[in-house]
Protein backbone atom coordinates (compact mmCIF):
# COMPACT_ATOMS: atom_id res chain seq x y z
CA UNK A 1 0.00 0.00 0.00
CA UNK A 2 1.33 3.38 -0.91
CA UNK A 3 0.46 6.97 -1.49
CA UNK A 4 0.01 8.34 -4.96
CA UNK A 5 -0.53 11.65 -6.71
CA UNK A 6 -2.98 12.06 -9.55
CA UNK A 7 -2.41 13.80 -12.83
CA UNK A 8 -5.92 13.50 -14.26
CA UNK A 9 -9.50 12.44 -13.55
CA UNK A 10 -11.64 10.54 -15.98
CA UNK A 11 -14.84 8.57 -16.27
CA UNK A 12 -15.00 4.95 -17.30
CA UNK A 13 -18.17 3.03 -18.21
CA UNK A 14 -18.38 -0.31 -16.48
CA UNK A 15 -21.20 -2.77 -16.99
CA UNK A 16 -22.21 -4.30 -13.71
CA UNK A 17 -24.62 -7.14 -13.22
CA UNK A 18 -26.61 -5.51 -10.44
CA UNK A 19 -27.50 -8.89 -9.00
CA UNK A 20 -23.90 -9.02 -7.75
CA UNK A 21 -24.20 -5.88 -5.66
CA UNK A 22 -24.13 -6.83 -2.01
CA UNK A 23 -27.37 -6.61 -0.03
CA UNK A 24 -26.21 -4.90 3.13
CA UNK A 25 -27.92 -4.58 6.48
CA UNK A 26 -27.60 -0.80 6.63
CA UNK A 27 -30.10 2.04 6.89
CA UNK A 28 -29.81 4.01 3.64
CA UNK A 29 -31.74 6.89 5.22
CA UNK A 30 -28.88 7.59 7.62
CA UNK A 31 -25.66 9.31 6.54
CA UNK A 32 -22.80 6.96 5.72
CA UNK A 33 -20.23 6.99 8.48
CA UNK A 34 -17.29 4.72 9.21
CA UNK A 35 -16.03 5.99 12.56
CA UNK A 36 -13.61 3.15 13.29
CA UNK A 37 -12.04 3.28 9.84
CA UNK A 38 -11.78 7.08 10.01
CA UNK A 39 -10.14 6.86 13.43
CA UNK A 40 -7.56 4.37 12.15
CA UNK A 41 -6.83 6.51 9.09
CA UNK A 42 -6.22 9.55 11.29
CA UNK A 43 -3.91 7.54 13.56
CA UNK A 44 -2.03 6.32 10.50
CA UNK A 45 -1.46 9.89 9.34
CA UNK A 46 -0.10 10.84 12.77
CA UNK A 47 2.11 7.74 13.22
CA UNK A 48 5.73 8.74 13.65
CA UNK A 49 7.53 5.48 12.87
CA UNK A 50 7.39 2.66 10.34
CA UNK A 51 6.39 -0.07 12.80
CA UNK A 52 3.33 1.84 13.97
CA UNK A 53 2.32 2.60 10.42
CA UNK A 54 2.63 -1.04 9.35
CA UNK A 55 0.56 -2.22 12.32
CA UNK A 56 -2.10 0.40 11.58
CA UNK A 57 -2.19 -0.60 7.91
CA UNK A 58 -3.10 -4.12 8.98
CA UNK A 59 -5.96 -2.84 11.15
CA UNK A 60 -7.13 -0.51 8.37
CA UNK A 61 -7.16 -3.39 5.88
CA UNK A 62 -9.18 -5.53 8.29
CA UNK A 63 -11.70 -2.79 8.98
CA UNK A 64 -12.09 -1.99 5.29
CA UNK A 65 -12.52 -5.65 4.29
CA UNK A 66 -14.74 -6.82 7.14
CA UNK A 67 -16.84 -3.91 8.41
CA UNK A 68 -16.89 -0.84 6.19
CA UNK A 69 -19.45 0.50 3.71
CA UNK A 70 -17.99 3.33 1.65
CA UNK A 71 -19.31 5.90 -0.80
CA UNK A 72 -18.49 5.80 -4.50
CA UNK A 73 -19.45 8.58 -6.89
CA UNK A 74 -21.44 7.33 -9.86
CA UNK A 75 -23.06 8.71 -12.98
CA UNK A 76 -26.23 6.96 -14.06
CA UNK A 77 -29.31 7.86 -16.09
CA UNK A 78 -32.42 8.39 -14.00
CA UNK A 79 -34.41 5.98 -16.19
CA UNK A 80 -32.21 3.09 -15.03
CA UNK A 81 -33.50 3.48 -11.46
CA UNK A 82 -36.82 2.00 -10.38
CA UNK A 83 -38.62 2.44 -7.07
CA UNK A 84 -40.30 -0.41 -5.23
CA UNK A 85 -41.78 -0.36 -1.74
CA UNK A 86 -40.14 2.99 -1.05
CA UNK A 87 -36.65 1.76 -2.01
CA UNK A 88 -34.71 2.57 -5.18
CA UNK A 89 -33.08 -0.16 -7.26
CA UNK A 90 -30.99 -0.32 -10.43
CA UNK A 91 -32.45 -2.19 -13.32
CA UNK A 92 -30.49 -5.34 -14.04
CA UNK A 93 -27.51 -4.81 -16.37
CA UNK A 94 -27.68 -1.05 -15.93
CA UNK A 95 -24.69 0.96 -17.14
CA UNK A 96 -23.08 2.79 -14.26
CA UNK A 97 -20.15 5.20 -14.62
CA UNK A 98 -17.68 5.24 -11.73
CA UNK A 99 -15.26 8.10 -11.24
CA UNK A 100 -11.69 6.89 -11.54
CA UNK A 101 -8.36 8.58 -10.89
CA UNK A 102 -5.23 7.94 -12.93
CA UNK A 103 -1.87 8.32 -11.21
CA UNK A 104 1.21 9.86 -12.74
CA UNK A 105 2.46 6.38 -13.65
CA UNK A 106 -0.88 5.57 -15.37
CA UNK A 107 -2.23 3.32 -12.63
CA UNK A 108 -6.03 3.43 -12.24
CA UNK A 109 -7.71 3.81 -8.84
CA UNK A 110 -11.37 4.04 -7.88
CA UNK A 111 -11.98 6.50 -5.03
CA UNK A 112 -13.92 5.38 -1.95
CA UNK A 113 -15.04 7.78 0.78
CA UNK A 114 -15.69 7.08 4.44
CA UNK A 115 -18.38 9.77 4.63
CA UNK A 116 -19.89 12.75 2.79
CA UNK A 117 -17.57 15.20 4.50
CA UNK A 118 -14.58 13.46 2.95
CA UNK A 119 -16.23 13.34 -0.46
CA UNK A 120 -16.99 17.08 -0.41
CA UNK A 121 -13.31 17.91 0.17
CA UNK A 122 -12.74 17.48 -3.55
CA UNK A 123 -13.14 20.72 -5.49
CA UNK A 124 -15.11 19.02 -8.23
CA UNK A 125 -17.63 17.64 -5.71
CA UNK A 126 -18.14 20.63 -3.38
CA UNK A 127 -21.30 22.08 -4.89
CA UNK A 128 -22.30 19.56 -7.52
CA UNK A 129 -25.38 17.34 -7.13
CA UNK A 130 -23.85 13.89 -6.79
CA UNK A 131 -25.23 10.38 -7.05
CA UNK A 132 -23.43 7.82 -4.92
CA UNK A 133 -23.47 4.11 -4.33
CA UNK A 134 -22.86 2.56 -0.93
CA UNK A 135 -20.44 -0.31 -1.47
CA UNK A 136 -18.89 -3.05 0.63
CA UNK A 137 -15.40 -4.43 0.19
CA UNK A 138 -16.81 -7.36 -1.80
CA UNK A 139 -18.45 -4.91 -4.22
CA UNK A 140 -15.13 -3.14 -4.79
CA UNK A 141 -13.39 -6.49 -5.24
CA UNK A 142 -15.94 -7.59 -7.86
CA UNK A 143 -15.42 -4.30 -9.69
CA UNK A 144 -11.61 -4.33 -9.84
CA UNK A 145 -10.53 -7.97 -9.67
CA UNK A 146 -10.18 -8.45 -13.44
CA UNK A 147 -9.24 -4.87 -14.35
CA UNK A 148 -5.93 -4.42 -12.53
CA UNK A 149 -7.29 -1.24 -10.92
CA UNK A 150 -6.92 -0.37 -7.24
CA UNK A 151 -8.85 1.56 -4.59
CA UNK A 152 -7.91 4.86 -2.95
CA UNK A 153 -9.64 5.77 0.32
CA UNK A 154 -10.37 9.45 0.95
CA UNK A 155 -8.11 10.72 -1.87
CA UNK A 156 -8.51 14.39 -0.84
CA UNK A 157 -7.17 13.84 2.68
CA UNK A 158 -5.81 10.46 3.81
CA UNK A 159 -5.11 9.39 0.22
CA UNK A 160 -4.47 5.76 1.18
CA UNK A 161 -4.00 3.49 -1.81
CA UNK A 162 -4.69 -0.24 -2.02
CA UNK A 163 -3.25 -1.75 -5.18
CA UNK A 164 -5.05 -4.50 -7.07
CA UNK A 165 -2.64 -7.00 -5.52
CA UNK A 166 -3.54 -5.71 -2.05
CA UNK A 167 -7.25 -6.10 -2.81
CA UNK A 168 -6.76 -9.67 -4.11
CA UNK A 169 -4.84 -10.64 -0.95
CA UNK A 170 -7.38 -8.96 1.35
CA UNK A 171 -10.19 -10.91 -0.35
CA UNK A 172 -8.38 -14.18 0.34
CA UNK A 173 -7.88 -13.28 3.99
CA UNK A 174 -11.51 -12.12 4.34
CA UNK A 175 -12.82 -15.40 2.91
CA UNK A 176 -10.60 -17.40 5.26
CA UNK A 177 -11.90 -15.43 8.25
CA UNK A 178 -15.56 -15.73 7.23
CA UNK A 179 -15.74 -19.09 5.44
CA UNK A 180 -12.65 -20.98 6.52
CA UNK A 181 -11.26 -21.07 2.98
CA UNK A 182 -10.68 -18.83 0.00
CA UNK A 183 -11.27 -19.45 -3.69
CA UNK A 184 -8.52 -18.14 -5.96
CA UNK A 185 -7.86 -18.42 -9.67
CA UNK A 186 -4.36 -19.43 -10.68
CA UNK A 187 -3.47 -17.68 -13.93
CA UNK A 188 -2.01 -19.74 -16.75
CA UNK A 189 1.39 -18.04 -16.56
CA UNK A 190 1.72 -18.51 -12.77
CA UNK A 191 4.72 -20.63 -11.82
CA UNK A 192 3.53 -23.48 -9.57
CA UNK A 193 5.71 -26.21 -8.05
CA UNK A 194 4.13 -29.38 -6.67
CA UNK A 195 5.71 -32.08 -4.56
CA UNK A 196 5.34 -34.19 -1.45
CA UNK A 197 5.71 -32.50 1.96
CA UNK A 198 9.11 -33.09 3.55
CA UNK A 199 7.44 -33.18 6.97
CA UNK A 200 4.17 -35.07 6.56
CA UNK A 201 1.26 -33.49 8.51
CA UNK A 202 0.03 -36.73 10.09
CA UNK A 203 -2.36 -35.12 12.59
CA UNK A 204 -4.01 -32.99 9.90
CA UNK A 205 -4.37 -35.95 7.56
CA UNK A 206 -5.92 -38.04 10.33
CA UNK A 207 -8.45 -35.28 11.08
CA UNK A 208 -9.30 -34.94 7.39
CA UNK A 209 -9.72 -38.70 7.07
CA UNK A 210 -12.05 -38.91 10.07
CA UNK A 211 -14.15 -36.05 8.67
CA UNK A 212 -14.30 -37.57 5.19
CA UNK A 213 -15.53 -40.91 6.51
CA UNK A 214 -18.69 -39.11 7.65
CA UNK A 215 -19.30 -37.40 4.31
CA UNK A 216 -20.30 -39.96 1.70
CA UNK A 217 -19.94 -37.40 -1.14
CA UNK A 218 -16.15 -37.37 -0.65
CA UNK A 219 -14.58 -40.13 -2.74
CA UNK A 220 -10.82 -39.50 -2.63
CA UNK A 221 -8.31 -36.91 -1.39
CA UNK A 222 -4.69 -36.33 -2.44
CA UNK A 223 -2.20 -34.19 -0.50
CA UNK A 224 0.60 -32.19 -2.13
CA UNK A 225 2.93 -29.39 -1.12
CA UNK A 226 2.41 -26.42 -3.46
CA UNK A 227 4.74 -23.46 -3.96
CA UNK A 228 3.12 -20.58 -5.83
CA UNK A 229 4.79 -17.17 -6.14
CA UNK A 230 7.29 -18.28 -3.44
CA UNK A 231 4.44 -19.02 -0.98
CA UNK A 232 4.05 -22.55 0.41
CA UNK A 233 0.74 -24.25 1.10
CA UNK A 234 -0.73 -27.70 1.45
CA UNK A 235 -2.82 -28.59 -1.56
CA UNK A 236 -5.79 -30.94 -1.24
CA UNK A 237 -7.15 -32.42 -4.46
CA UNK A 238 -10.66 -33.70 -3.74
CA UNK A 239 -12.78 -36.06 -5.82
CA UNK A 240 -16.34 -35.49 -4.68
CA UNK A 241 -19.96 -35.10 -5.67
CA UNK A 242 -22.40 -32.50 -4.38
CA UNK A 243 -22.03 -29.01 -2.93
CA UNK A 244 -18.43 -27.80 -3.33
CA UNK A 245 -18.86 -24.91 -0.91
CA UNK A 246 -20.15 -27.19 1.85
CA UNK A 247 -17.54 -29.90 1.31
CA UNK A 248 -14.57 -27.54 1.02
CA UNK A 249 -15.68 -25.58 4.10
CA UNK A 250 -15.96 -28.81 6.09
CA UNK A 251 -12.50 -29.94 5.05
CA UNK A 252 -11.03 -26.52 5.88
CA UNK A 253 -12.66 -26.63 9.33
CA UNK A 254 -11.30 -30.13 9.95
CA UNK A 255 -7.75 -29.14 8.96
CA UNK A 256 -7.51 -25.66 10.49
CA UNK A 257 -6.48 -26.65 14.03
CA UNK A 258 -3.53 -28.67 12.68
CA UNK A 259 -2.08 -26.09 10.28
CA UNK A 260 1.26 -24.52 11.21
CA UNK A 261 0.96 -20.77 11.71
CA UNK A 262 2.95 -20.00 8.56
CA UNK A 263 1.03 -22.36 6.25
CA UNK A 264 -2.18 -22.20 4.23
CA UNK A 265 -4.30 -24.97 2.84
CA UNK A 266 -5.59 -24.81 -0.73
CA UNK A 267 -8.35 -27.09 -1.99
CA UNK A 268 -9.12 -27.86 -5.62
CA UNK A 269 -11.56 -30.28 -7.26
CA UNK A 270 -10.17 -33.38 -8.94
CA UNK A 271 -12.38 -32.85 -12.01
CA UNK A 272 -10.45 -29.69 -12.96
CA UNK A 273 -7.41 -30.04 -15.22
CA UNK A 274 -5.18 -28.58 -12.51
CA UNK A 275 -6.54 -31.03 -9.94
CA UNK A 276 -6.10 -34.09 -12.18
CA UNK A 277 -2.57 -33.06 -13.12
CA UNK A 278 -1.66 -32.46 -9.46
CA UNK A 279 -2.98 -35.89 -8.42
CA UNK A 280 -1.32 -37.73 -11.30
CA UNK A 281 1.23 -40.35 -10.26
CA UNK A 282 0.25 -39.97 -6.61
CA UNK A 283 -1.85 -42.04 -4.24
CA UNK A 284 -4.80 -40.56 -2.33
CA UNK A 285 -4.39 -40.59 1.43
CA UNK A 286 -8.14 -41.13 1.68
CA UNK A 287 -10.30 -43.28 -0.57
CA UNK A 288 -13.85 -44.26 0.22
CA UNK A 289 -14.34 -47.98 0.31
CA UNK A 290 -16.95 -49.25 -2.12
CA UNK A 291 -19.47 -51.69 -0.72
CA UNK A 292 -20.31 -54.77 -2.75
CA UNK A 293 -23.88 -53.72 -3.49
CA UNK A 294 -23.92 -50.18 -2.06
CA UNK A 295 -27.45 -50.59 -0.71
CA UNK A 296 -26.84 -48.36 2.30
CA UNK A 297 -24.61 -45.58 0.87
Amino acid sequence: MLRSSYSQNSIEIIRINTKRLTVMNIDVNKPVENPELSKLLNEYNRADNEEKRNNLLDYIAQEFALNSHLLSVIKVDDNTIVEKNGQKYFKEDSKISFVQFTSEDNQVFFPAFTDWKELRKGDRFKNEYIKTLIMSFDDYYAMVKDSGAGIVINPFSHNLVFSNGNIQYMKQRKDIVEKGHSEITVKEDTHVLLGDPKIYPDAMVKALTEYSKKVKEIKSIWLKLMIRDEEQSYLLVVDFAGDKQKIFSGLADAARAYLPSNMYIDIVPYNDDFGRNAAENGKPFYQRKHKLFGLFG
